[in-house]
């Protein structure tokens, strides 16, 4: 199956270098949703090498229709593999499990297609199956013959008369440029003042550990909006706890927190739950280890049970357990929307919501009305929602819930800091000129971590390449890692887009530098984000003045 999207060759160009290797032994069909005007794409790629092309006539992807499509021409074969791009880059993730879920069939993500050495079958996948790839294989160059037969090549077009075929698509629009903020922080003094109401912002926002009593419980159908948390995920907890506060106060609910994790995490957990807008939550003990794949949706499905119309949200890396289980619950009539990567909620009118998430590298926005209902909702780890505050008679209880042992799976060690999650970092330019300047920006390090901060050192590619001061994993940039911080404190950094471009676009930049024309310093001439305070002068001036005001 084949979105109409160049950018997500993944699942096609590996099925078509499958049958090319395997001429004799592999039947391919491409199945592509679309209209009549999407053909020319459907032949150009892949009407040479497949034994048949299927345009199923919908405007835009339903997964419902596509399964329906898969059931009706296995009414003349059935498919060994169903193969699908796994990240579908106009947002609609989750296809490849809901089809599983929907067709009774078991699940794989992976890379890419492993044949077996042997060459009678493909490697820990036991067809049928659906199969969700993320890796493409090379791109090749069709001649002259291959490309006029793609072109003339047949198409067989499927017809569905479902309300869900012909159901308004979603609405994609260009992100739109943020109001340029007045710029506040041009002097040290005004960096230290900022840098003081951040740090007061970020402690208001801690959570200590729940102290309270967990009695004995049941999930009950009171309408609450559910929020998934996970044990190892504090950042993307805190994002679920917030959104799902957000969409409670739209549709007048309460939020429960269900916490599958180790009994000893529990009131860790209970605390970040509490701290984050829950009124109440409800655990599950999973011994040393935490929800495998099959965990999530065994949790899933007891939410299902309890709930006429759940409305449950979660990390990303839900997205998986949400496609299956919304894919098998299909079957039972009951309809679940499944929105996944919603990066930020905005309020429709008094009974709905509008969903946002960018698509297509973030290129464009996509709109989602969320009217109520059964829904499914991931959103990623670094979105930011607004702060929700702790509501008045929070309470926990113990769920009774037998956990089996391939529910469960190894409980990962806590991750240590890692610059491309970080929240506060001392980003180094090539102005820091040597060991001096570094010596300076471990002094501002260390001033700042006696506040409360937890900052880490990035680099440009001279400091880390040229300059040796900082090991390689520090350097940020094309050929380093991307960031997304709340904070960045840059110090004698021009501004190169090699480097600029992957710095994220949440943040506040305290820019330090006394060249006043760097692209970085200039930067809110062009762009609305992330937000550029510049402060003009000598770095080994500006900061240590800087230092002194924070002390």
């Amino acid at each position: 199956i084949w979105m109409p999207d160049p950018l997500d060759l993944a699942g096609l160009t590996q099925a078509l270098e499958l049958k090319a290797r395997n001429a004799t032994h592999v039947t391919l069909d491409v199945l592509m949703p679309g209209l009549a005007r999407h053909d020319h794409i459907l032949c150009g790629s892949a009407g040479a090498e497949a034994d048949r092309l299927i345009r199923l006539n919908i405007e835009s992807t339903v997964p419902a229709v596509l399964a329906e499509a898969i059931r009706t021409l296995e009414l003349f074969k059935q498919y060994d593999l169903i193969l699908i791009g796994s990240h579908c880059l106009n947002g609609d993730q989750g296809i490849g499990a809901y089809l599983a879920g929907s067709l009774g069939r078991t699940h794989h993500q992976r890379e890419r297609i492993e044949v077996r050495t042997d060459g009678l079958g493909l490697e820990r996948v036991a067809p049928p199956a659906v199969l969700s790839t993320t890796g493409a294989a090379a791109e090749t160059t069709q001649d002259i013959a291959a490309a006029v037969a793609s072109a003339s090549a047949p198409i067989m077009v499927m017809e569905f008369s479902s309300k869900e075929a012909v159901a308004a698509p979603p609405r994609f629009e260009m992100p739109a440029r943020a109001a340029v903020k007045t710029i506040t922080a041009t002097s040290v003094t005004a960096a230290a003042e900022h840098l003081k109401s951040y740090v007061a912002a970020a402690s208001s926002g801690r959570d200590e550990a729940y102290s309270g009593e967990v009695g004995r419980g049941r999930l009950v159908d009171d309408g609450a909006i559910c929020a998934l948390l996970d044990p190892r995920e504090h950042r993307s907890n805190v994002a679920v706890l917030r959104a799902s506060r957000q969409i409670a106060g739209t549709f007048k609910r309460q939020v429960r927190a269900l916490i599958p994790a180790p009994r000893d995490i529990w009131p860790a957990l209970l605390g970040v739950a509490r701290a984050n807008g829950a009124n109440q939550a409800s655990c599950i003990n999973t011994g040393d280890g935490m929800l495998s794949i099959e965990g999530k949706r065994e949790a899933l499905r007891l939410i299902l049970k309890t709930t006429h119309t759940p409305l449950v949200v979660a990390g990303d890396y839900w997205i998986g357990a949400f496609g299956f289980v919304s894919g098998e619950t299909s079957l039972a009539s009951k309809k679940i929307q499944v929105f996944g990567n919603v990066s930020q909620l905005t309020g429709h009118d008094a009974a709905s919501q509008v969903l946002s998430l960018p698509v297509y590298d973030n290129r464009l926005i996509r709109r989602e009305l969320l009217k109520g209902g059964a829904a499914f909702i991931t959103v990623p780890r670094d979105a930011e929602f607004p702060a929700a505050s702790a509501q008045d008679g929070f309470a926990a209880a113990a769920l009774d819930f037998t956990i089996e042992t391939e529910w469960l799976m190894a409980l990962p060690s806590e991750a240590g800091p890692s610059l491309s999650l970080a929240d506060v970092i001392i980003d180094l330019g090539y102005g820091i000129r040597d060991r001096t300047g570094l010596e300076l920006a471990q002094e501002l390090k260390k001033k700042l971590e006696s506040m409360g901060l937890l900052p880490m050192f990035g680099a440009t590619r001279k400091v880390t390449q040229d300059l040796k001061l900082l090991p390689l994993d520090a350097q940020i940039g094309q050929t380093g890692v991307r960031v997304n911080p709340k904070l960045i404190i840059a110090l004698g950094i021009s501004g190169a887009p090699q480097h600029t471009d992957y710095l994220g676009t949440r943040a506040d930049i305290l820019c330090f530098n006394k060249d006043s024309d760097a692209p970085l310093m200039k930067l809110n001439q062009s762009r609305p984000a992330p937000r550029v305070h510049p402060i003009v002068g000598d770095i080994f001036v500006t900061v240590r003045e800087l230092i002194k005001k924070l002390s």
